[in-house]
C-alpha cells in the first residue's frame, strides 16, 4: 500500500471563491453573503427581544418571597376555612380574623386530632378538660356562637366565650 502525503498549508485554505449568486441558470458558489446593515443594531434588537422574556434577579426573588409568604398564609388557614364552612353548614355562626395574643392566661380545651381537611375533631375538646394558656403572637380565629377556635401549630384550641366578658386577645 503507498502512502501518500498531502501538502494542503492553511494559507492555500481561502474558503470556496467569491459569492456568486444564483440566478438566469447559473448555481450559486454556497457561501451565504454578508448583510447589509449594521450589525450591532440587529444584535441590539434581538437582545432587547430575548429580554422582554427574561426576569431580573430582583422580580424573580420578590415573585419567589410572594409565592412563599403566600404558602404559609394557606398553611396558617389550614383547616381554619373548611372549619368555617362546616360550622356554617350546620347553621352556626362563623367568621376568620386574624387575632393577636398578647400573653394573657386564659383557659381553653385543646385538641390535636384533626380530619384530613384539617378540621379539628370537636368531640376529642372536652376530653382534656380546661387547662390555662397563655399563647402570643398573631393566630387567626374562628368566632362561633359559643366558642372562639384557633389553631397553633397543630394543635386546636376552644374558648367558652361565655365565660369571658370580653376576649382574652384583639381582634
Amino acid at each position: 500500500m503507498k502512502k501518500l502525503s498531502e501538502h494542503i498549508s492553511t494559507s492555500a485554505m481561502t474558503g470556496m471563491g467569491p459569492v456568486v449568486l444564483p440566478g438566469n441558470g447559473t448555481v450559486g458558489s454556497g457561501d451565504v453573503p454578508a448583510g447589509s446593515g449594521d450589525a450591532e443594531e440587529e444584535y441590539k434588537k434581538k437582545k432587547k427581544k430575548r429580554m422582554k422574556h427574561l426576569k431580573t434577579l430582583e422580580s424573580f426573588i420578590s415573585e419567589g418571597e410572594s409565592i412563599i409568604t403566600e404558602a404559609k398564609e394557606a398553611k396558617k388557614l389550614h383547616g381554619l376555612d373548611a372549619f368555617a364552612a362546616d360550622e356554617k353548614a350546620e347553621g352556626k355562626a362563623a367568621e376568620i380574623y386574624l387575632a393577636t395574643f398578647d400573653g394573657t392566661s386564659f383557659k381553653a380545651q385543646s385538641t390535636d386530632k384533626s380530619w384530613d381537611d384539617g378540621v379539628p375533631v370537636t368531640k376529642n375538646f372536652t376530653r382534656g378538660g380546661y387547662k390555662s394558656y397563655s399563647p402570643k403572637g398573631e393566630h387567626y380565629i374562628i368566632e362561633g356562637s359559643t366558642f372562639w377556635y384557633f389553631k397553633i401549630d397543630r394543635t386546636w384550641y376552644a374558648v367558652k366565650q361565655a365565660s369571658y366578658g370580653t376576649p382574652p386577645f384583639e381582634y
